[in-house]
């Protein structure tokens, strides 16, 4: 009986504080996400022997995401936030975006006189980077709606399909429930978060997320048709 109690009194608690968890889950997930896109750009950067400098070709490829924008304002905005939260120190945007004047802070002329030549190259691209994260995570949220409207088209039509099928008496597998499970969780996820946000190139959205919200449909679909639980 305490026992009971006792996973009762756990259940409630992790109810409670389950909003907070989420929210540092989500939160780590973004840094880790900012790291490793951050990380690629600078690699792609040093990597691109091209007449157009690195920060040049990121900059374009902000400009290019920014066109896909259905809310070029809010776009515009996202990238401002982003590049805020990471160089949003007092002088220091100013520092970088001319390296002629002098810094207006302490910092920024410390940062400018640190980064001259290629250093520089590479904090500009650092920053577009930051920039076309937070424009690509717009893009990302603005095609939510239309992936769950496809999502519960899917799931409700499996549920059907598992009504039927139990009615008919048909076989069970959790087998495939479980592995439709784990590719969607591992397989179509992470690609979204490693292709979408972290490579720097130019993806249509629609293009991208067509493929990727057929296959999740179809997996949501595979996970209600098998699904074993009594509703």
């Amino acid at each position: 009986m305490a026992s009971k109690d006792r996973a009762s009194g756990e259940d409630a608690v992790r109810a409670f504080f389950w909003p907070i968890h989420a929210v540092l889950h989500l939160s780590v997930w973004l840094i880790v996400v900012m790291f490793l896109s951050i990380v690629v750009s600078l690699t792609v950067a040093v990597a691109l022997q091209t007449d157009k400098a690195p920060s040049r070709y990121m900059s374009d490829l902000v400009d290019y995401y920014l066109e896909q924008a259905p809310n070029k304002k809010a776009a515009n905005d996202a990238a401002g936030i982003s590049r805020a939260l990471v160089f949003g120190w007092p002088g220091v945007a100013a520092a970088l975006s001319d390296e002629a004047k002098p810094g207006p802070s302490l910092l920024g002329g410390a940062m400018q006189r640190s980064t001259q030549g290629q250093g520089r190259e590479l904090i500009l691209v650092t920053m577009h980077a930051v920039e076309l994260l937070g424009v690509r995570l717009l893009l990302l949220f603005s095609a939510l709606p239309t992936l769950g409207l496809l999502l519960t088209i899917a799931l409700t039509d499996g549920l059907v399909a598992r009504y039927v099928r139990r009615e008919c008496g048909g076989h069970e597998s959790a087998t495939r429930h479980t592995r439709a499970k784990r590719l969607l969780n591992r397989g179509i996820v992470p690609m979204v978060a490693v292709v979408w946000l972290i490579v720097p190139a130019r993806m249509s959205l629609a293009l991208f997320f067509l493929p990727v919200a057929v296959g999740g449909a179809v997996l949501v679909w595979v996970m209600a048709k098998y699904f074993k639980k009594y509703l």
